[in-house]
């Protein structure tokens, strides 16, 4: 399981009218809990497509290779490509919440001192976070 905090950096690239479409990054220091504890580092880049419902949400979709890589007893990483569906609400104008779920196949590659080994798996990530303009 992965505990990540980080940023989001968003640049839209059309916004209004029927849709929107936007470049995403999300980034910051992640956690590996289980089994046991190894710390790490996410990068994600996406392409967001969202169909805005009134002016209180937007519907998003989207696809985004999500980097994750962790450093104890030699370095693991996961390259997996993720299809992205959530929503934002806008509580404010510079303030949102949002949710999305990402899921797709995804390739494992580990590397330390006794060799290493790649696999592949499937993957999914549920997010939370609250949103706000600077």
């Amino acid at each position: 399981m992965w505990l990540a905090f980080g940023g989001v950096y968003k640049k839209n690239i059309r916004n209004g009218g029927k849709y929107n479409l936007g470049f995403q990054i999300d980034f910051g220091p992640a956690m590996w809990l289980s089994p046991s504890f190894m710390p790490g580092l996410t990068v994600g880049p996406s392409m967001i497509f969202g169909v805005p419902l009134k002016d209180v949400a937007t519907l998003n979709f989207g696809f985004g290779v999500p980097f994750m890589m962790t450093f104890k007893d030699g370095v693991w990483v996961q390259i997996p490509i993720g299809f992205k569906m959530g929503g934002e609400f806008f509580i404010d104008p510079m303030l949102t919440v949002n949710m999305n779920l990402e899921i797709g196949p995804g390739i494992q590659t580990v590397s330390h001192k006794n060799g290493s080994n790649t696999d592949t798996d499937v993957y999914a990530l549920f997010k939370f976070g609250i949103s706000f303009g600077l």
